[in-house]
């Protein structure tokens, strides 16, 4: 029996996280496009991009952590990885709903 209340408690949260994408995106439809997947916990957007204008790639990113609300305590730092690549990291929150941006910054 607890395994369809946790079933049915899940489905409602992956409702609840969908209809919170669909409003962020309506809110914000001048923003860039991000990839999104929707969990029951979070909505997560990413951005995969190459360094090809010196400092555009940032704008991007920041352009969606500017536009949502900012959630609990700092941003952490961007990691350069040994690849090269550089990841960012930003948690917002929309509703009560956990927002996680993050962008894979790769070298042209």
């Amino acid at each position: 029996m607890s395994v369809v209340v946790d079933e049915a408690v899940q489905r409602r949260l992956l409702r609840w996280s969908a209809g919170e994408l669909v409003r962020v995106l309506d809110a914000h439809r001048g923003l860039p496009v991000l990839a999104w997947t929707v969990t029951p916990r979070a909505l997560i957007g990413h951005a995969e991009l190459c360094e090809v204008d010196q400092g555009r790639v940032r704008q991007v990113f920041a352009a969606w952590a500017d536009a949502l609300p900012a959630s609990e305590g700092c941003d952490p730092v961007p990691v350069l990885g040994d690849d090269g690549v550089t990841r960012l990291r930003a948690v917002r929150r929309s509703n009560g709903v956990p927002v996680v941006l993050t962008a894979a910054v790769h070298p042209f």
